[in-house]
């Protein structure tokens, strides 16, 4: 449980109850909006660039990169039984966690 000192300070892996792809990601959010959600690819630099205009720290930018490339390499490729573990409860769909949250997406 989240409230017991022994789960404090640690990493946890948190993950859905199953593995989501972009297109597939995209199209739930699609969905719930009721309305077509896209995304177009850009280079490593020009993200880094558009980041740090918005107000990211180049630090955060290049770990945003970073993150990418690896889920690319298929780091994220499982799920885990932490959210569970740590709460008592299954974790949200990303079905779920759209529906909850509409209004960030809008």
């Amino acid at each position: 449980m989240l409230t017991e000192p022994s789960t404090w300070g640690q990493h946890h892996e948190l993950t859905g109850p199953r593995q989501v792809s972009w297109p597939e990601a995209l199209q739930a959010l699609s969905v719930e909006l009721g309305e077509t959600v896209t995304f177009r690819t850009t280079s490593a630099i020009e993200l880094i660039r558009r980041l740090t205009q918005a107000g990211v720290t180049p630090g955060e930018a290049e770990l945003l990169v970073t993150r990418e490339w690896a889920i690319i390499a298929g780091e994220n490729e499982r799920t885990s039984s932490t959210v569970r573990e740590l709460t008592g409860h299954e974790p949200r769909t990303i079905e779920e966690f759209f529906h909850e949250n509409r209004e960030l997406f809008r």
